[in-house]
C-alpha cells in the first residue's frame, strides 16, 4: 500500500501562516520584556500609596505658588 501525502496548505496558507507565527514571535518578545519591566519595578523597592504621593506634589505646587504671590 502506497500513501501519498498531499501538502494540505497552498501558497497562500503557507504565508499567511508565516505571519501569523512572524507576529506570535513578536508579541512573545514583547511579552517578555513586559514580564521583565514588571519584576525590575516590583524589585525596585518598596511602593509608595498614590494618594501619598500625589498629596506631597499639591504640596509642593501649592507652595510654590504661594511663594511666587508673596
Amino acid at each position: 500500500m502506497i500513501i501519498i501525502i498531499i501538502d494540505r496548505f497552498s501558497f497562500r496558507d503557507r504565508h499567511a501562516q508565516r505571519i501569523i507565527e512572524a507576529r506570535d514571535s513578536r508579541r512573545e518578545v514583547e511579552l517578555e520584556a513586559l514580564r521583565k519591566a514588571i519584576d525590575e519595578g516590583i524589585n525596585s523597592g518598596p511602593s509608595i500609596p498614590a494618594d501619598e504621593v500625589f498629596d506631597r506634589l499639591k504640596a509642593k505646587y501649592q507652595a510654590m505658588m504661594d511663594a511666587d504671590r508673596e
